[in-house]
C-alpha cells in the first residue's frame, strides 16, 4: 500500500501579480505503509477446501457487516452547518469510523485462526 505525504504551500501576494510562498510544510513520512487487511485476501493463500469455505463464510459475514458500517458513515457525512454541529457530526462519525475498525479486525482474526500457524507466520511477514 502507498503511504501518504500532504505538501502544502500558501501564498501571500506582495504586489500586484506577484505572488510568493509564504509557508511551506511537509508532514513527517509513515514508519511503515498503512496496512488493514480484510479477511478476503486470506482467500489468495494456498488453501485447503474446507479452509477456503470457512474464510469464505467469514468474509459473507464481514461483507454484510461492512456494508451497514459504510451506509452510517455515509449518513454521517455533513455538507453543511454551524462549527458546533459539523464538530458533534465529525465526532460520531469518528466512532462510527473506530467500531469499523475494530469489526473489520475481529473478522480478520477470526479469518487468521482458521489458518495453520506455518500458513499464519506466512500471512504476517
Amino acid at each position: 500500500m502507498a503511504s501518504v505525504v500532504a505538501l502544502v504551500v500558501a501564498y501571500a501576494n506582495v504586489a500586484p501579480g506577484a505572488a510568493t510562498p509564504v509557508r511551506q510544510t511537509e508532514l513527517p513520512r509513515p514508519s511503515a505503509p498503512l496496512h488493514k487487511p480484510e479477511p478476503q485476501s486470506l482467500l489468495q493463500v494456498q488453501l485447503s477446501e474446507s479452509q477456503r469455505v470457512r474464510i469464505s463464510g467469514i468474509v459473507d459475514q464481514w461483507n454484510d457487516e461492512k456494508r451497514a458500517h459504510v451506509a452510517a458513515m455515509d449518513q454521517m457525512r455533513p455538507s453543511q452547518g454551524r462549527m458546533d454541529q459539523l464538530t458533534r457530526s465529525l465526532g460520531s462519525y469518528s466512532e462510527l469510523s473506530r467500531a469499523y475498525d475494530r469489526r473489520r479486525q475481529h473478522y480478520w482474526h477470526l479469518a487468521l485462526k482458521v489458518l495453520t500457524s506455518v500458513q499464519q507466520k506466512e500471512v504476517q511477514r
